[in-house]
């Protein structure tokens, strides 16, 4: 699940997505895909507490989470940000792993409190008025589209990586 700042990681899209995910919590894991930003513009990176909570609502739902690490954004090398684009100062980021560790323990339990929280209000609500058949048919249809979307950029991105490590080749073979 790619991660976009204000679009897709409120706390409304993690509650909606546990729902969804909830009944088959015990064979599934999500993997969380912070967004890599890149030089065009567009979309952002979510902020580290914004992964957190939605990882935490997630996790309130018996949904098993994992958030994955962030490599190679300092050089404009991580996953979607294969592209040229004019010399610049590499700013080290952080990675959000990192970043979890340092925050001190009764911060990790507020967020974990107020992530419970949530869950269970969302589903008393759900309880009392469940949500109508085509606004879980849209919301399955966006899930889907997510995934073929990141299913085709992380393909797209293997094919780019092959030509260029093929050019390399024959070029060392040529010189």
């Amino acid at each position: 699940y790619v991660l976009l700042s204000e679009e897709n990681d409120s706390d409304l899209c993690a509650t909606q997505l546990g729902k969804l995910l909830a009944p088959r919590a015990r064979k599934i894991m999500v993997n969380l895909i912070p967004y890599n930003p890149t030089a065009s513009g567009g979309f952002q990176a979510p902020k580290h507490q914004r992964v957190e909570r939605f990882q935490q609502i997630l996790a309130h739902f018996g949904i098993m989470t994992r958030v994955r690490r962030e490599m190679g954004q300092d050089i404009a090398g991580a996953c979607g940000q294969l592209a040229l684009k004019e010399s610049e100062t590499a700013e080290d980021l952080e990675d959000f792993v990192q970043w979890r560790r340092r925050q001190p323990k009764n911060s990790k339990q507020m967020v974990s409190a107020e992530c419970e929280a949530l869950v269970a209000a969302a589903l008393e609500v759900d309880a009392a008025s469940p949500l109508t058949q085509e606004k879980r048919a849209k919301f399955r249809t966006w899930l889907q589209y997510s995934i073929c979307a990141t299913v085709t950029l992380s393909l797209a991105l293997a094919v780019l990586a092959r030509k260029q490590r093929g050019m390399a080749m024959a070029a060392i073979r040529a010189g």
